[in-house]
């Protein structure tokens, strides 16, 4: 299916060196954005409820224009179905309410306390600053993606990382392990690290 606001493809690269504020696929992201803040406004607490932004973007959108009657969003995607915000934050906040965004920033700081945690630890810095490193461009691009957790991949992505991280704060090896003759150096490991580096790098 073309896309209805290009003529061509662009690469994101493209995209990010031009111009966003005359970008179309940046400015009707504004519009999905303020139409769930508008449904925050309107349901504080508990928000609209689980994947109700889609039922519920008629109603936000006429909040919005009533709030800014002048905003050159207005006209912007009244031919298509709005489905998502594009901002796995912004509909986590408009569906769930503040009180389902305040947990889901509880769990991000408890990764978050366990990664400084790790990040002290001599010979897991390389291991630690993988998962993390994931995770936090995961969470980075959620910030526009219509995807993020809602599909299964992307959140499988992140939870898979999220439980390495935690395997490497609870790995302890007992002192019968440590002088086992048959252990992997670190050295060893370390080297075998190195050697996932450009494929990681490749794949980001």
């Amino acid at each position: 299916v073309p896309n209805p606001f290009t003529k061509h493809d662009v690469s994101t690269v493209t995209r990010l060196t031009q111009n966003l504020n005359t970008d179309p696929n940046t400015r009707v992201r504004f519009l999905f954005w303020g139409v769930g803040l508008e449904m925050v406004r309107a349901h504080p607490l508990l928000g609209v409820g689980g994947n109700n932004y889609q039922t519920k973007f008629g109603e936000g959108r006429a909040q919005f224009s009533a709030r800014y009657p002048t905003s050159p969003f207005l006209g912007m995607n009244d031919d298509l179905l709005t489905l998502y915000a594009h901002n796995e934050y912004v509909q986590m906040a408009a569906e769930l309410g503040i009180t389902g965004l305040l947990l889901f920033v509880l769990f991000a700081l408890s990764l978050v306390v366990t990664f400084i945690q790790q990040m002290k630890l001599r010979g897991k810095a390389l291991p630690v600053l993988g998962t993390g490193g994931a995770m936090l461009a995961f969470a980075i691009s959620s910030g526009a993606s219509a995807s993020s957790f809602r599909y299964v991949a992307g959140g499988l992505v992140f939870f898979f990382a999220a439980a390495l991280l935690n395997r490497c704060a609870s790995n302890r090896s007992p002192a019968s392990e440590s002088k086992s003759s048959n252990r992997i150096s670190t050295r060893t490991l370390r080297y075998a690290y190195l050697c996932f580096l450009p494929l990681m790098l490749l794949g980001v």
